[in-house]
Formats: structure tokens, C-alpha cells, sequence
């Protein structure tokens, strides 16, 4: 493979795999906006082909230790179909409460470029807005504001997982601070309906407790339906 010219190698025999005894490892995380990032899409199908390959060379995994999840953007737009050796997908866009940036909400987007090009056991998975800002002083962007903004859209997305069964679960962004911009003009400069996003969900405790209470929802959920990953094999 090659990414912008430059040689990749994908080594994943030496890689040395673990089940939940070790630790509770229950796969691989294989990143995260990479094709927005300029990686080819076929280099990123052939890494995830390699490591579904690998797990498979080990059948004394069980199948809940062999999940390969990435996420990616609305780059995913331009790809060809979602790689069917991924276990779970999904893709990040943060909008208002009405209709965002590009006049089309987070459902609107999987139902044009996620759906439609899942393979048979791909899941998806929804990555709700969990951020806000202590320094974006505009009117209108206090912390309060963005922790009702992130609410208000969390409930969009408990509403949509429900209309179809391959959406799985929920992966926020993000839990703990993080840094970030340090001025209300800087916030500005990222957009009217994004601003800033150095406070994670700790900081915000509403959201944390509702995220918390969806969280438990899904283990719960997840626990009694996981032998069907049983039903999982690689493309």
C-alpha cells in the first residue's frame, strides 16, 4: 500500500492478541479520521482487512474480544461502500438543533452515505456533540448553552437509534477537557453552530448524567443480545 506516496506496511502478524482475561480487550480501534486526513480509502480497507484476518488466525478468541471499530467524517461521503470487515462504523458531524452547517442533520447523512453502503454485519454507532466552552464569551455560547445544545441533540439521537436496527450504540465526543482555543474570537473562527470545545463531559453534569443513565442502558442492551457477534465472520 502507499499513503501519499510514501510506503505502508501492514505487520499485523506480529501483532499478539488477548482475550478478555488479559484485560477485557474486545478488539481493535483502527483510528480515526484517517481518510480526512489524506489516507487512500483502499489503504484504510486493507488495514482493516489485515487485522480481520489476524483475529480469525486466533479461534481461541472469543467473538466479543474480536470487534474492529473506526470512525470517520463526512469524507466517508466520497467512499465507494463502508469496509465489511468492520464490526462497527461511524461518523462524526456536530450540528444545531435544527439542521447544521450543511442543511442536513446526522440522520439525514447516515441514510445518504452510511446505509446505504454497510456491508451485512456492520453496526453503526452515533457520536453525539458532549463538548463545550468556558472561554466562547458570545452572546449566546456560555457553557450552560452548549450543555443544553448537546442535550437537546442526544435526544435526537436516542429517537433515531430507535428507527433502525443496525445503529448499536453511542460513542460521545468527549469525556474529559481537552485543550482548545482561549478567546471568544478564536471560538468564532470554528464556526456559529460549533464554537469551542475545551470542556468535556465532566464538566458538565447534566450531560454526564444523562449519559451515564444511556450508557448503562446500552451495556444492558448490548449483554443480552452479544451472541450475535457469534454470527460474525470476516469478508
Amino acid at each position: 500500500m502507499t499513503t501519499n506516496s510514501i510506503p505502508l506496511t501492514v505487520q499485523t502478524s506480529r501483532c499478539q492478541f488477548h482475550g478478555p482475561s488479559s484485560g477485557g480487550k474486545q478488539g481493535f480501534f483502527v483510528g480515526d479520521e484517517l481518510t480526512a486526513q489524506g489516507l487512500p480509502f483502499a489503504d484504510l480497507e486493507a488495514v482493516v482487512n489485515a487485522v480481520a484476518a489476524s483475529l480469525a488466525a486466533h479461534p481461541e478468541l472469543p467473538a466479543t474480544a474480536r470487534i474492529i471499530y473506526y470512525n470517520d467524517s463526512i469524507f466517508a461521503a466520497a467512499w465507494p461502500y463502508i469496509p465489511h470487515n468492520l464490526t462497527y462504523f461511524s461518523l462524526d458531524y456536530y450540528h444545531g438543533l435544527a439542521t447544521g452547517r450543511v442543511n442536513e442533520t446526522v440522520w439525514d447523512l447516515y441514510n445518504l452515505h452510511v446505509f446505504p453502503k454497510l456491508g451485512p454485519a456492520t453496526k453503526v454507532l452515533f457520536v453525539p456533540q458532549a463538548f463545550g466552552s468556558a472561554v466562547d464569551t458570545r452572546p449566546g455560547y456560555t457553557l450552560a448553552t452548549y450543555e443544553g445544545w448537546a442535550l437537546g441533540n442526544l435526544t435526537e439521537y436516542i429517537r433515531w437509534s430507535a428507527l433502525d436496527e443496525r445503529v448499536v450504540g453511542f460513542n460521545p465526543w468527549h469525556l474529559l477537557d481537552r485543550p482548545g482555543p482561549t478567546n471568544a474570537s478564536a471560538c468564532a473562527q470554528r464556526g456559529s453552530e460549533f464554537g469551542c470545545c475545551e470542556i468535556g463531559v465532566i464538566g458538565m453534569p447534566r450531560l454526564h448524567a444523562a449519559l451515564v443513565a444511556l450508557g448503562k442502558e446500552v451495556v444492558g442492551n448490548w449483554r443480552r443480545s452479544a451472541i450475535a457477534l457469534n454470527q460474525f465472520q470476516p469478508l
